[in-house]
């Protein structure tokens, strides 16, 4: 993706798939342990415990940006910050956090689908 609008992709993306140059290694934590703990910790415990002190769209705001920062690359925030919005959003449409886990799963598959394959 980044490759066909002329730009170079994230350090970060550069030091993950060196990190992890196996498929058979880098599939399974890009697509199913991150999303699995991630949607556990943002839009599971602490969407909760936000939510219980500070109500539910600060709950929101609050993990989306978090979500997004720890992440760590500043020209993509925006985009996370919205995709963390979005899976708040499809837990509480859904009522679990099984559909969320799913979505994600599905995003970083097909992140780094494009990313192996130079779209």
């Amino acid at each position: 993706m980044f490759t066909a609008v002329g730009g170079e992709p994230p350090e970060s993306i550069r030091v993950w798939t060196k990190i992890f140059s196996e498929s058979s290694v880098l599939l399974p934590c890009v697509v199913i342990l991150a999303p699995f703990a991630e949607e556990l910790y943002f839009r599971g415990r602490m969407l909760d415990a936000v939510g219980d002190l500070w109500g539910r769209r600060a709950a929101v705001l609050l993990t989306a940006g978090l979500f997004a920062a720890v992440h760590g690359e500043l020209v993509f925030m925006p985009v996370i910050f919205v995709g963390g919005v979005l899976l708040a959003e499809l837990r509480r449409r859904s009522g679990g956090l099984v559909a969320p886990m799913i979505a994600h799963a599905i995003n970083n598959g097909a992140a780094t689908w494009a990313l192996y394959h130079g779209v």
